[in-house]
């Protein structure tokens, strides 16, 4: 079960199947216990416990599991196992007594998990460490024993070291064997066969041999009634075709292999993470192409043709080879295009086409070619144009060009063309309000609807349109408003409404609007505190939290409310501290949590006169910034940080008399934010702090009069503006 402390709504079912289980009566024949983090793994190995049918020749066998039935049996897992009980723990002892196995998902994150830990000792007391299966997710084993490598553990400790009767640790050490889920060990398929070896007693040899002759039966009938059929299709094609016709048809069935290798075999593979076999699919069916002359490319053949080159275009960019992605999604763009030449006013031809040309702006974007991927993008959106012309009362269709829209309007905001950006997120927008009004008042096309709105709403507050922001985002807290209204429970939408509200609190702030913004800040904490405490092991919900404690910090800052801000900063550093044990590699809550709570900090030591301490923070934290990835470094939100934080540093140093020093950092937080005029209007704001620092009259002014003519009213740049009428 996921470590947390949630108190749960379902009673254990002790009537549970046990066809397959040993004569004891167990409900359960495995416990899957693990950390949040490793959610998706849970569910992945809990689904295919359960959904596992026993090879015939295994059913009825006895083993040290029992006897076997067609099926393992019931696994626990889902949190709903638990009923609602003051003493959760009890609940959960209750049911690992009632259960035979314990699986454990081993990570970074469960290894400093106390609940799997726990989980893992009251297990080994019951049942003793002999049923115990261990699955590696992330992490190293045993890394721990290795000085400075510790944060690498993947093993709790409870697995790593024996048990005694009292549910001590000791430090005597234990040897788990492990099944292996990271890239480049164990498949999917074997790590499933060696958890089932386990719970079934049986040996991995046998079990994978039983299921590989299980498998290999389905495909001898099934080669059977296709050779059949084909065979049928022969003996009736003597009679009727030449000897030409005969190589046609032998063409077809080639293709109608090479059309189940990219799309039935595809699909099973797909789940699997079969990568290699894939990409080996995908190779063989561009070999076979290659030997067909130009004018045996009919437009099926030419299809196909796109749809294997996009195959290995989707596995080359998972592999992250972004050269070779973009060489096959140009390829199957210039398939598609032929096919669209052929039949240039059908809608499927344009349609895939459409969708061909977005992928490969994808891939030309993360090459760097942003002239191009804005030619492929525009493309997209003259496809998408086409099919609401060919077909003006498709929903679909009119979806289609409003994400083409979206995506245009990402790629522009990216680029700091907020103008144009704007102009396309309205677009869709339009197009999206259009289609849920002729749905029903509650279907999910008024969440996309409101979606649409929260990106306009972002880029218009980028833009400096903060009267225009504020209004559409109180038209998507309309819509979430009214969804409440029917659910007021409802987490999804809370958690959107709550998103709104710091985006409004946000706004109001830069207004000049103090108390709204409290407010509305105030008013997103509270709701967000209350999902957490709902679920207290979604970490995601659990880093809004931080963030919006930090967001309420910075408003206390603006009108010197310094106790408070304190308090607040406080508040998200601890929460970026529980972040951070859950999954230290999380660089999103560090750098949003973690970095900024730090950042603030040092501003409150300094105001309180604290200016070593302040010191000693920046400088760690610039330290710290040199591990962040690239990718992330170039974000933004991470630009101006670091911007920030360089400016938070020039104060401190500009107060301890080092005036030289504090003017290299402004100017180099000025060269990483860029150009004043281009940036969003939250960074103008930093910019203009760093150019009044650097004694720039005549910059800071034309910055500062554009900000307060597009409606910034922040008291540093109200004040800095009325001193001597600086501003026009």
């Amino acid at each position: 079960m996921p470590d947390d402390d949630r108190v749960h709504s379902r009673s254990i079912d002790k009537s549970a199947s046990t066809e397959c289980g040993p004569e004891q009566d167990f409900a359960y024949r495995a416990f899957i216990s693990y950390s949040h983090s490793d959610s998706k793994w849970a569910r992945w190995l809990h689904s295919q416990l359960e959904s596992y049918r026993l090879p015939p020749r295994l059913v009825g066998q006895v083993t040290s599991s029992g006897k076997l039935g067609k099926r393992v049996g019931k696994i626990f897992r889902d949190r709903d196992e638990l009923p609602v009980a003051a003493d959760l723990s009890g609940k959960i002892n209750e049911a690992l007594r009632e259960t035979q196995f314990l699986i454990v998902l081993c990570s970074r994150a469960s290894a400093r998990s106390k609940w799997v830990n726990q989980e893992i000792i009251n297990f080994k007391r019951m049942k003793g460490a002999e049923s115990i299966v261990a699955v590696i997710v992330d992490g190293e084993p045993f890394a721990s024993a290795t000085p400075g490598r510790e944060s690498e553990e993947c093993f709790p400790e409870a697995l790593r070291f024996q048990v005694d009767s009292g549910g001590n640790v000791t430090t005597e050490g234990a040897e788990p064997i492990a099944a292996d889920l990271r890239p480049g060990k164990d498949s999917k398929r074997l790590v499933k066969m060696k958890v089932l070896a386990g719970l079934l007693g049986v040996s991995l040899d046998e079990l994978i041999r039983r299921d590989n002759a299980r498998h290999q039966k389905r495909l001898f009938w099934l080669s059977i009634a296709s050779v059949t059929g084909m065979a049928a299709m022969a003996v009736l094609s003597v009679f009727a075709i030449t000897a030409r016709n005969d190589a046609e048809r032998q063409k077809h069935q080639a293709e109608d292999l090479i059309e189940f290798m990219i799309g039935d075999l595809r699909a099973k593979l797909e789940p699997v993470g079969r990568l290699d076999v894939l990409d080996s699919v995908g190779e063989k069916a561009l070999a076979y192409f290659a030997t067909l002359k130009p004018g045996e490319l009919d437009a099926d053949t030419l299809g196909r043709r796109a749809r294997a080159l996009h195959l290995l275009g989707e596995i080359s960019d998972l592999r992250g080879d972004a050269d070779q992605a973009l060489t096959y999604f140009t390829d199957a763009n210039l398939s598609t295009e032929e096919l669209l030449r052929r039949a240039p006013n059908d809608a499927q031809r344009i349609f895939e086409h459409a969708q061909s040309t977005f992928w490969l702006a994808q891939a030309s974007r993360r090459k760097g070619d942003f002239v191009g991927t804005e030619r492929l993008l525009q493309n997209y959106e003259a496809l998408a144009n086409q099919l609401v012309d060919l077909n003006p009362n498709s929903a679909a269709w009119r979806s289609e060009l409003a994400y083409s829209n979206v995506n245009l309007g990402v790629f522009l905001s990216e680029q700091r063309r907020f103008d144009e950006a704007v102009r396309k997120f309205s677009i869709a927008t339009s197009l999206l309000e259009n289609t849920a009004r002729k749905s029903g008042p509650n279907s999910q096309a008024w969440l996309d609807y409101a979606t649409s709105l929260a990106w306009l709403a972002d880029t218009q507050f980028d833009n400096r349109q903060l009267s225009e922001a504020l209004n559409t985002r109180n038209n998507e807290l309309d819509i979430y408003d009214r969804f409440l209204r029917l659910d007021e429970n409802n987490a999804v939408i809370l958690e959107k409404s709550a998103t709104c509200y710091r985006a409004l609190g946000a706004i109001a702030l830069d207004q000049g609007l103090i108390e709204d913004a409290l407010r509305y800040l105030t008013n997103a904490r509270e709701t967000i505190a209350e999902l957490v405490r709902i679920d207290p092991e979604n970490m995601e919900r659990l880093a809004l939290l931080g963030r919006a404690n930090l967001e309420i910090a910075d408003a206390n800052l603006v009108v010197r409310d310094v106790e408070q801000a304190r308090i607040n900063v406080a508040k998200g550093a601890s929460i970026g501290e529980r972040l951070m044990k859950a999954d230290p590699g999380a660089v999103e809550w560090r750098v949003k949590v973690v970095m900024r709570s730090d950042l603030m900090t040092s501003i409150v030591e300094k105001i309180e006169n604290n200016t070593r301490g302040a010191l000693a923070r920046i400088e760690t934290l610039e330290q710290e910034l040199n591990s962040i990835p690239s990718e992330i470094l170039a974000r933004s939100d991470t630009v101006l940080l670091r911007a920030q934080l360089l400016e938070a540093h020039a104060d401190l140093l500009k107060s301890a008399g080092q005036h030289e020093a504090a003017a290299e950092l402004r100017e180099d937080a000025l060269r990483i934010l860029g150009a004043p005029a281009r940036l969003p209007g939250r960074a103008q704001l930093t910019a203009l702090a760093l150019l009044v620092g650097l004694d720039r009259e005549g910059e800071s002014r034309a910055l500062a009069s554009g900000l307060v003519r597009a409606g910034y009213r922040r008291p540093f740049l109200a004040e800095w503006c009325k001193s001597e009428l600086r501003c026009d």
